[in-house]
């Protein structure tokens, strides 16, 4: 949980500490052991070293990220998708890849589109050094990246910390986790691409849990709202992944699990009287990839 899930510091989730509670509370220690990295409260913190090891290293059932997606945006479009995870020491990016391969996928962002004191691009190596602020009004620094194929490299503006952390880039987001939940904003092909959902025991790979931006706009409680993709409630999130991991626990497949999740978040979502910075949309998820898999079930 590296951020948290409610605006309201009155609410159930409106201080780091009560949102630690309240998931806590909502899912029994003898289901789950409880593993949560928050941003300040007690150490271990959801920093970028932690969020991999825990991800490469320790098989798991399930594995929930709360917090905020770092966007990247079309510079003829002006249109935004997650391309990674704002962590609390630094974010972690899926790497850039302007190459004809990477923008065949739509990889290609964050490449520097600017020129040099020469006139020259300034996308070709070698890279300015300096820092500045792109569209997105994020502060960045180029970095050379090759492309995927080896073929080419790129000067690719990465996002720059207060502390001086430079963006940390993976091809490739490995995970042992049966189940994976991300409440966050803007998470389109670029970021469900980018996990790898095979290195669990489950024989036709995990399930990667989002939300459904499609089923939500043709929701009837979210008539007149702003259904824009980056504007995902985490309180809602909060809810639905209390859900799921209870499912789980219970022998539901993943799929199972979710549609439990949706009907706690309508359910929560037609109680909440205050919206401090405006109403949202009721959020739906929905599962990519292998919907029958069951962490608690005898067969999978």
């Amino acid at each position: 949980m590296s951020a948290i899930p409610q605006s309201d510091p009155q609410g159930p989730y409106g201080t780091e500490a009560d949102a630690v509670a309240r998931i806590k509370a909502a899912i029994p220690g003898v289901i789950a052991d409880l593993r949560t990295y928050s941003l300040t409260l007690n150490p271990p913190f959801a920093d970028v070293e932690t969020f991999l090891t825990v991800n490469y290293s320790n098989p798991m059932d399930a594995l929930g990220f709360i917090g905020h997606a770092r966007f990247a945006y079309d510079p003829v479009t002006g249109a935004k998708s997650a391309v990674g995870l704002i962590l609390t020491d630094n974010d972690l990016l899926r790497t850039p890849d302007c190459s004809y391969l990477g923008n065949s996928v739509g990889n290609c962002f964050f490449l520097d589109l600017g020129t040099k004191p020469d006139g020259s691009p300034a996308s070709v190596p070698p890279c300015l050094a300096t820092t500045y602020k792109n569209v997105g009004e994020i502060q960045v620094v180029d970095v050379a990246i090759p492309s995927n194929d080896g073929v080419q490299t790129g000067c690719y503006g990465l996002p720059v910390r207060l502390n001086g952390n430079i963006a940390e880039t993976r091809r490739i987001l490995y995970t042992t986790a049966k189940v994976v939940f991300v409440a966050a904003c803007d998470t389109g092909t670029i970021f469900t691409d980018w996990w790898n959902l095979e290195l669990s025991d489950i024989p036709k790979g995990g399930a990667l849990v989002v939300p459904d931006i499609t089923a939500m706009t043709a929701l009837p409680s979210n008539v007149g709202l702003d259904l824009n993709p980056g504007n995902i409630d985490l309180e809602q999130g909060a809810i639905a992944w209390e859900a799921i991991v209870n499912g789980l626990a219970a022998g539901d497949t993943v799929q199972e699990a979710v549609t439990q999740a949706n009907t706690a978040v309508a359910n929560f979502y037609a109680t909440i009287n205050v919206w401090p910075s405006g109403k949202l949309a009721q959020v739906i998820f929905e599962v990519l990839g292998n919907q029958n898999v069951c962490p608690k079930c005898k067969i999978h």
